[in-house]
């Protein structure tokens, strides 16, 4: 945001506004969040106000004193549509709008697709923390069976062992590693 707005007094930008469609918005049914109100140089007070997607902007803004010609441009990038910006100003080339609205929505869809990746950082870090506990949770279950149960990883060492295991092998609970040491030659490979 602080970067969009030292852009636009670069670009002596009378006003533009920076609207998101909110998340669970359906295109043309939802709500729209007003991010950036931007009037000759300052952030207006209305950052962060919601309204109709059909009203475009909100009436305040509409019922401002000065009306004039507004330039709506659409935000997206490749298949993901976020809202549009709006700018006030036409005494801008067509050019500029069209770099704007492009660095804009590259930056927004940066964003989310960080955001979303953090999302489901978290959720598989949830998900891992879940199974986890289930296996251990089995791991407790099966170390009391009377039924010998071995869980081998691809090096050859034994991750588990359970009671019945351990009477099989004769070992020790300390005495766990490798499996190789406990099978006849022939059966190795």
């Amino acid at each position: 945001s602080p970067l969009i707005t030292e852009e636009l007094k670069i670009l002596n930008v009378e006003k533009f506004y920076l609207c998101l469609f909110s998340d669970t918005s359906i295109l043309g049914k939802g709500k729209v969040n007003l991010v950036l109100p931007y009037s000759h140089g300052v952030v207006k007070e209305m950052e962060g106000l919601q309204f109709e997607e059909s009203e475009i902007l909100p009436s305040v803004i509409l019922k401002e004193k000065k009306s004039g010609v507004y330039v709506i441009m659409s935000l997206c990038n490749r298949d993901k549509h976020f809202g549009y910006i709006i700018f006030k100003d036409l005494k801008l080339q067509p050019i500029v709008f069209e770099f704007l609205r492009e660095q804009i929505g590259s930056a927004i869809f940066s964003v989310r697709l960080f955001e979303e990746r953090e999302k489901i950082l978290n959720e598989m870090k949830i998900i891992l923390e879940e199974v986890k506990e289930s296996e251990l949770r089995f791991k407790e279950m099966a170390f009391l069976l009377p039924t010998v149960i071995i869980d081998i990883d691809l090096n050859g060492k034994i991750s588990f062992i359970n009671m019945a295991g351990l009477e099989l092998l004769e070992m020790k609970e300390k005495d766990i590693d490798d499996i190789m040491r406990y099978l006849h030659q022939k059966d190795i490979d």
